[in-house]
C-alpha cells in the first residue's frame, strides 16, 4: 500500500497515468476474515457475464477502479449533549473488509487510504467522475458547519475548541462526482450517519411484502431526461439516521454490505433485504450485550435510473467484471 502523498504526485489531467500508482487486487486470493456466518460462506458460483440492462454499462470494456476512503479520527472526541464523545472510529477493519470484498474484481485498480485530509479527498473524488467505471466506499463521521453538511476529513479540528470546523460539503462532493454530460458508472458505498442520498438521486428502491420497487425521492423532475451517469448509492443509513458500529468489528452496514459478494447472483431487492437482517442482527446482539441499548439502523439504496430489479447481476453489470472463480489460487 501507499501513502497518499505518493499517488498526489501523479498527473491527476490524466486517469492512465494516474492509475500507475494503484494497487492491482482482482483475483488476488482473499487475505482477510470475512466475519460473516457459515450460511454467506457457501462455495460460490462461477462468475459470468450476463445480458446488460444497464444503460452506458462499460463491462467488459475499461478497467474498474476503487477509492476506499476513511478516518480514523484518532485521539480526537466532540461534545454531545454537553459530554465529550470519541470521535474514533476502527476504520482500518471496514477497509480491510471492502478490499476483500473487491478482490474479485477483474484488474480492479485500487486506493485505500485510512487517512484523508480535505485536498487529497478532492483530487481523488475528481478521479471518481472519469469515464473508468468507479467504486467509492467512504465511511467517518459527518456534521454541520456553516448550515451545511459536511464529510469530516482528517484536517477538520480545530484542537483549541475542540470542535469540527472544517470539512468537504455534500454539495462539493456532488459537483467533484458529477461528470456533465458524460457516461459514467459509479457505485457508490457510504457507511456514516446522516449521508443518505446526498447525491440528490431520482429513485430509491423500497421493499413490500419482498418486492422491490423504484420510489421517486424529492430531487425526481418530471419531463427530465434520463441521467447520463449510471449511478447506485448504497447508504448506511436513511435521511437523518445514524450509523452504528463495534470497537471489536466496525461498522455494521459495512460488515454486512461485504457479506454478500459482487458477484452473488441476487437482485437489488434481495440483496437489500439480506443486508438489513444482518444489520438488524448486529444490532440485536448488541443491545443484549450488558449496559446494550436498543439501536435502530435501516439502510437505503439510490439511484440515477429504474434499473432491472430482475437482474440478478447488477453490481457486475455496472461494469465491474468478475475474475471466474477457477482462475484464483
Amino acid at each position: 500500500m501507499f501513502g497518499a502523498e505518493d499517488f498526489l504526485h501523479q498527473d491527476k489531467s490524466a486517469l492512465t497515468e494516474a492509475t500507475k500508482s494503484f494497487i492491482h487486487i482482482g483475483g488476488r486470493p482473499n487475505r482477510y476474515p470475512r466475519f460473516s456466518s457459515s450460511k454467506h460462506n457457501k462455495t460460490p458460483t462461477s462468475s459470468r457475464p450476463r445480458s446488460n440492462t444497464l444503460q452506458g454499462s462499460f463491462y467488459g470494456i475499461l478497467s474498474a477502479q476503487i477509492f476506499m476512503l476513511s478516518n480514523t479520527y484518532e485521539g480526537l472526541s466532540w461534545t454531545e449533549d454537553d459530554n465529550a464523545k470519541t470521535m474514533e472510529l476502527e476504520s482500518e477493519k471496514d477497509l480491510a473488509r471492502v478490499e476483500n470484498w473487491a478482490s474479485r474484481i477483474k484488474d480492479v485498480q485500487a486506493v485505500k487510504l485510512g487517512q484523508v485530509d480535505r485536498e487529497t479527498m478532492r483530487k481523488l473524488l475528481r478521479l471518481c467522475s472519469k469515464k473508468t467505471p468507479t467504486i467509492l466506499y467512504l465511511s467517518g463521521h459527518t456534521t454541520k458547519i456553516a448550515g451545511e453538511q459536511v464529510y469530516l476529513p482528517a484536517d477538520c479540528f480545530d484542537a483549541e475548541k475542540r470542535i469540527p470546523v472544517q470539512g468537504v460539503s455534500f454539495k462539493e462532493m456532488r459537483k467533484l462526482l458529477s461528470p456533465g454530460n458524460k457516461a459514467h458508472s459509479l457505485l457508490l458505498i457510504t457507511d456514516a450517519c446522516n449521508m443518505s442520498n446526498f447525491m440528490e438521486l431520482p429513485f430509491v428502491l423500497r421493499v413490500k411484502g419482498g418486492r422491490g420497487y423504484w420510489e421517486k425521492t424529492e430531487h425526481y423532475v418530471e419531463g427530465s431526461s434520463e441521467m447520463d451517469q449510471s449511478i447506485i448509492h448504497c447508504a448506511s443509513t436513511e435521511s437523518t439516521g445514524l450509523s452504528y458500529g463495534s470497537r471489536t468489528k466496525g461498522g455494521f452496514y459495512t460488515q454486512a454490505f461485504c457479506n454478500y459478494r459482487i458477484d452473488e447472483e441476487l437482485t437489488l431487492t434481495k440483496r437489500s433485504t439480506e443486508i438489513q437482517k444482518d444489520m438488524s442482527a448486529y444490532m440485536k446482539a448488541c443491545a443484549e450485550m450488558p449496559d446494550g441499548q436498543p439501536l435502530d439502523q435501516r439502510h437505503e439504496i439510490y439511484s440515477s435510473k429504474a434499473f432491472d430489479l430482475n437482474d440478478t447481476n447488477m453490481l457486475v453489470n455496472l461494469g465491474f467484471p468478475c475474475v471466474p472463480n477457477d482462475s484464483l489460487p
